[in-house]
């Protein structure tokens, strides 16, 4: 937990004009705060933390509970969906009066990366399905379920672009890319195979 350090005040007192209420407004201030604004006030009464919360946390939002140095209990906030690595959030008045912000740090996912608001992963197809066309069924991270349209000699490497399945933040919407990566069966028919190099001496000639 942070500590926060008061100065004491040092009042210049200048008595060439004006009453006791212009005294008393210098030294305490207007609000009875003894020199203390009130930005100041609110600035001396906030702690900062940081919070690590996983990377689909970070794009769907959620409740998150974290434990604080000196409460017993641990403190729950709301995490608001699209968060980004690095964001700070202000909670108001969330610890006894004071504020809490907190720096978020998004965890990496094994699967998705994301830049802004657009979020990239690859796809494992079937080079069959490649060859042939398919559709494909894909989840999404937020649990969506798709069909991804894969034409007939779509190439590997190829990126499917899905609009507005990225990550959305404050009403916007970004966009899901999907890269195509070819996966070759372990046991294809020898018939297949005998197609396939017939084909390629052809193809050769």
């Amino acid at each position: 937990t942070a500590k926060t350090q008061f100065n004491s005040p040092q009042p210049n007192f200048d008595f060439s004009g004006g009453g006791f209420e212009d005294i008393f407004s210098h030294v305490f201030g207007n609000d009875g705060s003894f020199g203390f604004g009130p930005r100041q006030q609110r600035q001396q009464r906030m702690q900062r933390i940081q919070v690590p919360i996983d990377f689909k946390t970070s794009l769907t939002g959620g409740v998150q509970h974290i434990a604080l140095a000196g409460f017993r209990d641990t403190i729950e906030i709301q995490v608001p969906n699209g968060v980004d690595n690095g964001d700070q959030i202000r909670y108001p008045r969330l610890l006894q009066g004071e504020d809490l912000v907190v720096l978020f740090r998004v965890q990496p996912h094994p699967e998705y990366h994301r830049d802004r608001l657009d979020l990239y992963t690859e796809i494992s197809v079937n080079v069959f399905d490649l060859i042939l066309g398919h559709t494909v069924m894909f989840t999404t991270l937020n649990d969506k379920t798709i069909k991804l349209n894969i034409k007939a000699g779509t190439q590997p490497g190829t990126v499917l672009r899905i609009p507005h399945m990225g990550v959305e933040k404050e009403y916007v919407k970004g966009n899901l890319y999907i890269k195509v990566r070819a996966r070759i069966p372990d046991n294809i028919d020898q018939n297949v195979l005998n197609t396939i190099k017939a084909n390629r001496e052809k193809n050769e000639q």
